[in-house]
């Protein structure tokens, strides 16, 4: 995908926003990518961001828009991660892990220490900055 750091801040930012406006408690970013992967958030936002920037026209969704070499780049970023087991045939599943993993190590070369609780406004400044390297 083009632009994948800046479609991986961007979306989990708006995510931690989301997540922010609901919780009952404070959450932890581990907390906040567990969530993220077990309801199946990253995919769907990603398609729908996708969608609205009009690289993904027509009837076809993020399946048809990845590459069979990103989808091995996928999978071969959750093996190397030592992740949960994924049925390498099931397209949703495989890039929600993948997405996570990412956005767990993004946040983790910015600095941001995975125990803390989401901080909105660091989400921010992370896709933003991602945004400007994009440029």
């Amino acid at each position: 995908m083009e632009n994948t750091l800046k479609i991986i801040t961007k979306v989990g930012s708006d995510q931690a926003k989301e997540y922010g406006k609901y919780a009952s408690r404070p959450m932890t970013y581990k907390e906040f990518l567990f969530r993220l992967w077990r309801e199946n958030v990253p995919y769907d936002e990603v398609e729908n961001y996708l969608w609205e920037k009009q690289e993904i026209v027509g009837d076809e969704g993020l399946a048809d828009y990845l590459t069979a070499g990103e989808y091995a780049g996928m999978l071969s970023e959750i093996i190397s991660h030592n992740e949960e087991l994924v049925d390498a045939t099931d397209v949703r599943e495989i890039f929600d892990v993948w997405f996570c993993v990412e956005l767990k190590d993004l946040m983790i070369d910015y600095g941001i220490d995975l125990d803390a609780p989401v901080d909105v406004d660091v989400m921010a400044r992370m896709a933003e900055s991602e945004e400007q390297q994009e440029r």
